[in-house]
């Protein structure tokens, strides 16, 4: 099932607000922190020192999914101007409107998602994570000294 010209009309209306709302939230959060840009820790107390660096953190985070949902949307917009809107970009096959509507800036059919989101890092074998692998054992190089230690005195 093709888009109709009205669904695209709509989606790009959406993108568009989207787009709208991401650079305005980026200007506020820009003003908000622009005087913030290094945490102080003069004349402060340990814990007030904390919380400002939790804020920093908290903030550049957002700010980075901000970006990234902004880039997002700015490629939909591409897309649509180059007549690939809609298509997953993995498969080739066409995006259901349901998800457009819900995520105007998807790229990728739900099932091509799903198959995106379990493919192993492109450098599997220097990733460490236990969330990789969870079933693997990652050696404590507190352990490894130890032991190297009692080796020693044996």
């Amino acid at each position: 099932m093709t888009l109709s010209e009205k669904q695209l009309k709509g989606l790009k209306n959406d993108l568009l607000q989207l787009k709208n709302r991401l650079e305005k939230q980026a200007e506020i959060e820009d003003k908000t922190f622009s005087n913030t840009d290094e945490v102080t820790f003069s004349d402060n107390h340990l814990a007030d020192n904390a919380t400002e660096y939790v804020d920093k953190q908290t903030h550049i985070a957002e700010s980075n999914l901000n970006d990234e949902q902004l880039q997002e949307v700015n490629d939909a917009l591409e897309r649509m101007e180059k007549g690939r809107y809609g298509i997953c970009i993995d498969s080739g096959k066409e995006i259901a409107f349901e998800r457009l509507k819900a995520i105007p800036y998807a790229k990728r059919t739900i099932e091509a998602e799903e198959s995106h989101q379990s493919r192993p890092p492109a450098n599997e074998g220097e990733n460490t994570s236990r969330m990789v692998n969870p079933g693997e054992d990652i050696a404590d190089s507190r352990d490894r000294t130890l032991e190297k230690i009692e080796e020693e005195h044996k």
